[in-house]
C-alpha cells in the first residue's frame, strides 16, 4: 500500500463518525497524518487535511489533536505558504479554526517558538530507497515533528522540538553507513557552509549505478528468471516483518477493513 492509498483509506475511515474517536486514539495514525502534511504530493496533503477535518468534527478529539506534536505548526505553515493552492489553504484554515477557534497571534507565536528547523545536506541520497531509509532513521529520533526532502539538491529540511540537536539528526542518518548528513548553516555574509558531526571524515559518496547492458547471454537470462522467484519470495517475507510508522499505520488500517 503506497502513501496516497494509506491516507485515502484514513480519510474514508474518518468520514464515518463512528471511527473518529478510534483513529485519534491510535497515535500512529494521528502522527502519520501530521507527517503527510509535509508530503511533496499535493494530493497526499489535501487528502490528509480532509481526514483531519473529519476528525476535527468530533469535539472530543480537539484536545488530543491540538497537542499532537507538529499539528498546529504544520497547519500554520500551509496557511502562510505562498506555494499552497487555495484549496489546500482553505482546508488547512478550516481544520485550524476547528481546533483553535480564534487563536491569538501571541499563542501562535508561542507555538512557533517551540519549534526549530534544520537543513541537512545528505551525501549518498541517491534514490527513493535511500530516502525511505533516511525517513525511518529520522522518525526514530524523539522530538522530530516533520521533514521534507529535496532530492535534486540532496537536502532534507527537518522541523523538531527545540531540545533536539542537529548533531542527533546527522548521526541518525549517518548511522545508515551509506549516507552522511551535515548541517547547512549560513555565515554572516549570507554564504552557505556545512557543519559535520561525523567522526569518520573519509566517507565517499557512492557513484550512480551504471546502465544495464542492452542484452544478456541466454544462459544468464535463464539464471535471472530463476533468481526472480527467489527475490520475490524474499521481498514478500521481509515486507511482512517491516516496522516503522508506515507498517504500523497499514496494520491499523487492516484491522478496520
Amino acid at each position: 500500500m503506497d502513501v496516497l492509498s494509506v491516507v485515502q483509506h484514513l480519510r474514508d475511515l474518518a468520514a464515518d463518525p463512528r471511527n473518529r474517536l478510534t483513529i485519534v486514539k491510535d497515535q500512529s495514525s494521528l502522527q502519520s497524518l501530521v507527517l503527510f502534511l509535509d508530503n511533496d504530493d499535493s494530493n497526499v496533503v489535501n487528502t490528509a487535511l480532509e481526514a483531519l477535518y473529519f476528525l476535527s468534527k468530533c469535539s472530543t478529539n480537539h484536545s488530543a489533536m491540538k497537542s499532537e506534536l507538529g499539528m498546529i505548526i504544520s497547519l500554520q505553515t500551509i496557511i502562510k505558504s505562498e506555494k499552497s493552492t487555495k484549496k489546500t489553504r482553505d482546508l488547512a484554515t478550516a481544520v485550524h479554526s476547528k481546533l483553535c477557534g480564534t487563536q491569538s497571534d501571541g499563542s501562535i507565536s508561542s507555538s512557533i517558538r517551540k519549534v526549530k528547523q534544520y537543513v541537512l545536506q545528505v551525501k549518498g541520497l541517491m534514490d527513493d530507497t535511500c530516502r525511505r531509509l533516511a525517513e525511518e532513521k529520522l522518525l526514530s529520533v524523539t522530538g522530530v515533528i516533520s521533514f521534507t526532502f529535496n532530492m535534486a539538491k540532496k537536502r532534507c529540511t527537518v522541523r523538531t522540538k527545540k531540545e533536539v540537536k542537529p548533531k542527533t539528526l546527522c548521526e541518525a542518518i549517518s548511522s545508515t553507513k551509506i549516507m552522511r548528513a551535515e548541517q547547512v548553516v549560513k555565515k554572516q555574509t549570507g554564504e552557505e557552509t556545512t557543519v559535520s558531526y561525523d567522526s569518520n571524515p573519509k566517507f565517499e559518496e557512492p557513484k550512480p549505478k551504471s546502465a544495464d547492458p542492452e542484452y544478456l547471454p541466454e544462459a544468464d537470462l535463464a539464471e535471472l528468471e530463476e533468481n526472480k522467484t527467489a527475490i520475490a519470495r524474499s521481498e514478500n517475507a521481509s515486507s511482512t516483518k517491516s516496522g516503522g510508522w508506515f507498517g504500523t499505520v497499514s496494520g491499523f488500517l487492516a484491522t478496520k477493513e
